[in-house]
């Protein structure tokens, strides 16, 4: 999975997002229980979100994260960024239903002052 980081890195920093997301997809379906699996749906999600202007796919890609094993350190922040893709794709129930979970989970959370904004909370 080395090598396809490496690729996907290179186009994200080229800004060729649609080759990025190429190589990060083949790491997804080729190592699925590897570290770099967890970090290529984090990477895929931010990249569809921030570059492409395509939140829902962004929020699924933050949500398939979420169902993984492992990576806790990246599940907060996809969390809060699925929120953010939810406001973004028009769908603010969904932002706000995703917002209370956060809270529930970290409570003390970093990304709070966002969540809150998109997902609608005061």
């Amino acid at each position: 999975p080395e090598d396809l980081w490496y690729a996907a890195d290179t186009m994200r920093r080229t800004r060729r997002y649609q080759q990025a997301l190429g190589y990060l997809d083949r790491i997804i379906a080729r190592h699925p229980r590897s570290s770099r699996a967890s970090s290529a749906l984090f990477t895929r999600g931010k990249i569809l979100l921030r570059n492409l202007q395509r939140p829902d796919d962004a929020a699924q890609a933050f949500v398939r994260l979420e169902q993984l094993s492992g990576m806790a350190s990246l599940k907060e922040d996809a969390l809060a960024r699925e929120v953010e893709a939810w406001f973004k794709a028009g769908k603010p129930r969904k932002a706000k239903e995703r917002a209370l979970v956060y809270l529930q989970r970290y409570p003390q959370g970093r990304r709070m002052a966002s969540v809150k904004r998109y997902g609608g909370l005061p």
